[in-house]
């Protein structure tokens, strides 16, 4: 959904529309990603799993259905292949008055804290900094690839800023919320 389409809602219908998307789709986008994560996972660690990893591999696969849905499963093609490839044109939009970028950029922030959150939990690997920037980046390319291939969205480098900031505040929320598990517990997140 793209600005123009944003203004024309507001409230609870924007909110309700964003989440119009076929739910047996995002199903499918879901399993075929816990698929992927758990074959590279199984390589990575010789088919061995916690109960935690598969759990954590299980929610990561949900939320990243849901993003698919959102952003391009609930979307009627433009017909044509649209981009802004100018930086933080969006807050440029917002500061002329435009309150439906302001929530474009909050939400675009929103939309992946989870996945920065739940990448350290399905891998240790990602508990450095650097592979979650990668990952989140490498997501935010990915949607917005998709978006273009298919009309079905714009491809914005804000998003791929904003989507990427979100990535790196869940990962931060997760070290915050590693450090106070290892304080109350005195031991460290078993993992992988």
């Amino acid at each position: 959904m793209d600005i123009k389409e944003m203004a024309d809602l507001t409230g609870i219908s924007w909110f309700m529309n964003i989440f119009s998307f076929s739910w047996w789709e995002v199903g499918c986008m879901s399993v075929l990603s816990m698929i992927i994560m758990l074959s590279l996972l199984g390589i990575e660690n010789h088919w061995s799993f916690t109960k935690k990893v598969v759990i954590a591999e299980a929610a990561l696969s949900i939320y990243i259905g849901i993003v698919i849905g959102i952003t391009l499963l609930n979307r009627t093609s433009l017909g044509s292949h649209h981009t802004i490839l100018k930086f933080f044109w969006s807050y440029g939009t917002w500061i002329q008055g435009n309150k439906q970028a302001l929530w474009g950029i909050i939400g675009n922030i929103i939309m992946l804290i989870p996945y920065g959150f739940l990448l350290p939990l399905v891998s240790t690997k990602f508990r450095r900094l650097r592979y979650s920037l990668i990952a989140s980046f490498g997501f935010t390319l990915f949607i917005e690839i998709s978006q273009y291939l298919t009309c079905r969205g714009w491809f914005e480098l804000d998003d791929l800023f904003h989507n990427t900031i979100g990535g790196l505040i869940g990962f931060r929320l997760f070290q915050i919320a590693r450090k106070i598990y290892k304080k109350r517990r005195k031991i460290d997140v078993p993992m992988s």
